[in-house]
């Protein structure tokens, strides 16, 4: 029968280590983080009526001494989803500037006919037409 390798422990779990790490604080960091990102990312799918997606990502930088003593300094971060903008439709003119009028498009004479706000009218509600008073 062979023996097996005293030093071969195998895997000791992730989420062991996690809740070890500064006293809990890298869990408790994470686990605040993860629900966050879940609420934003929820709140942005419902919003816009589609599919958001974040990122979240757990660091530990490991320094080990020649004594085999280990220190563990943690990172917790998270990408949430970008907000879509909307895009607005502008010409350029020939001297290299943006405008919110095409310069193919012919201005049409507009006026103000709004009323003066001391003119009384008489409308028909049936036909809308003015009625003389």
């Amino acid at each position: 029968m062979e023996q097996q390798d005293q030093t071969d422990e195998g895997s000791r779990s992730f989420a062991y280590i996690i809740q070890h790490v500064a006293d809990g604080e890298a869990h408790r960091e994470a686990s605040a983080v993860l629900q966050e990102l879940i609420k934003t990312i929820s709140d942005r799918a419902r919003l816009s009526n589609s599919d958001a997606s974040g990122e979240m990502t757990v660091k530990f930088k490991l320094t080990v001494d020649p004594r085999g003593v280990a220190d563990v300094v943690y990172d917790v971060s998270s990408k949430l989803p970008r907000v879509k903008k909307v895009a607005s439709t502008m010409w350029v003119t020939r001297g290299g500037n943006l405008s919110v009028d095409s310069p193919r498009q012919t201005r049409l004479p507009l006026m103000d006919v709004s009323a003066p706000t001391n003119e009384v009218r008489n409308i028909d509600p049936e036909t809308g037409e003015v009625r003389s008073i």
